[in-house]
């Protein structure tokens, strides 16, 4: 067992009354396949946001969010001179 695997269980035997700890328990042993799923799952998730980030961060990107933003602004500001 990982040691932040055994603090996480600590914190539950902490947090948690003798009864929630068994339920817990219960549910982890029940739902072990969807866990993995969940936990596969996850990482796709944080993989694509990290993903994301840094697509984000790029210059190219930020390059073309800028003159996107320039161009809105010079719209609005054309809509506003004209009422």
């Amino acid at each position: 067992m990982t040691k932040l695997l055994q603090e996480a269980f600590t914190i539950v035997s902490m947090n948690f009354s003798q009864k929630e700890q068994e339920r817990f328990a219960h549910l982890i042993i029940e739902n072990i396949g969807r866990l993995r799923e969940f936990l596969e799952e996850e990482f796709e998730e944080r993989s694509f946001d990290r993903a994301a980030v840094e697509t984000l961060k790029s210059p190219k990107i930020q390059n073309m969010l800028g003159r996107a933003a320039k161009k809105y602004k010079n719209q609005r500001d054309s809509s506003i001179k004209l009422q």
